[in-house]
């Protein structure tokens, strides 16, 4: 995102580029080191036709995704097979994981 500031000193007004999760962190003044409070101008929002958070960009078809639906009719449109794995969730992953490094390290302890 970006993110407008002004300085409280000088006045000078500077773009910053940085992800959401770091909106709320201060900026410095570039010119004289002062902070700077964030401004909000020319603020445009628009989201119609998806959920954001499902939405997402694919580098295999070069677009946003909106969803599974999506997903799944270009890549047969492109002829594509999607790869990866059968877990339906981190949880049951990390689960499995965890299995598997528990039965190596009780070969790697009979091995001693």
């Amino acid at each position: 995102m970006i993110y407008t500031y002004e300085c409280q000193l000088c006045r000078h007004e500077f773009d910053v580029v940085k992800p959401m999760s770091e909106s709320a962190t201060k900026e410095s003044c570039f010119k004289c080191g002062i902070d700077a409070d964030r401004i909000f101008k020319n603020i445009k929002i628009s989201l119609s036709g998806t959920k954001v958070t499902h939405a997402e960009y694919n580098p295999a078809f070069g677009k946003v995704i909106r969803n599974e639906r999506e997903r799944r009719y270009e890549a047969e449109k492109r002829g594509l097979v999607e790869v990866g794995n059968d877990f339906k969730s981190g949880e049951a992953m990390r689960e499995s994981f965890d299995k598997d490094r528990a039965v190596k390290r009780e070969k790697s302890w009979e091995a001693v």
